[in-house]
């Protein structure tokens, strides 16, 4: 039950501070109270889930390019199209979400954080046209 409600808590958290990007135009003019406010939560709780707004963040992209990961190993593309399609199709439906990232300036932060999970995510799919290190 605690873990349920802790993943809920943070799922409100996650979902305030979208919400609340989507009204500003920089993360800057979100102040954690406002965060706290509009999920529902104390200040007190917030801290004790999260350091800062930006470790909101930073678990949000976490958490997509994980769910990411998961579904395409489930997959079984046959070939470097289908691959294509696939990442466009999957991303695609962020597309709202990653829109207010880009607005608030925070978008290279997604691909940083993209960039550093991926080659060991990439290396765990097993896909003919996947290219190996020699």
């Amino acid at each position: 039950m605690n873990n349920r409600m802790s993943l809920q808590t943070r799922e409100w958290v996650r979902s305030a501070f979208l919400e609340l990007l989507d009204e500003v135009e920089d993360i800057k003019s979100i102040t954690i109270s406002d965060i706290s406010k509009r999920s529902g939560i104390s200040r007190r709780t917030f801290y004790r889930y999260y350091a800062s707004k930006e470790d909101i963040l930073t678990e949000y992209i976490d958490i997509l390019i994980e769910q990411y990961g998961n579904d395409l190993r489930s997959k079984k593309l046959a070939n470097f199209k289908e691959f294509i399609v696939y990442f466009f199709n999957y991303w695609g439906q962020y597309d709202h979400e990653l829109f207010i990232l880009q607005k608030n300036g925070l978008f290279t932060y997604v691909l940083s954080e993209f960039n550093k999970m991926i080659p060991e995510l990439y290396a765990t799919i097993s896909a003919p046209w996947h290219i190996q290190k020699r």
